[in-house]
């Protein structure tokens, strides 16, 4: 099966405390809207953390949702991600259970606006 993208709309952060029941591991999340709805959820788990469920799509009130895993490192590269540039994308392959989160593409030596 081939690569779906998803055009993101809105993001929510959460960072979470260490050994907060119900969260073990876990660094923090982030969670992706599009088409109006919660549809991926990123989760990234702390360093010392020896094994990672793996990344996985379910069916939830009809709509399929998506669980990205991600190490701690890669947090506040993404969150940069959302919140600096458009169009991010989160990207999913069904066969392989592989996600992503990038941007659209842009002019090389664009630079940041002021």
């Amino acid at each position: 099966m081939a690569w779906e993208s998803f055009t993101i709309d809105e993001y929510e952060v959460t960072s979470v405390s260490v050994n907060t029941d119900g969260f073990a591991g876990v660094y923090g999340y982030i969670r992706l809207f599009w088409d109006g709805q919660a549809r991926a959820t990123l989760w990234f788990y702390r360093d010392s953390v020896t094994t990672i469920a793996p990344n996985q799509s379910f069916s939830s009130g009809g709509v399929r949702k998506y669980y990205g895993r991600f190490s701690q490192a890669q947090f506040a590269d993404c969150v940069d991600v959302l919140r600096n540039e458009k169009p991010v994308t989160f990207g999913w392959n069904e066969a392989t259970k592989g996600a992503w989160l990038g941007t659209g593409a842009e002019p090389v030596g664009e630079g940041e606006l002021p």
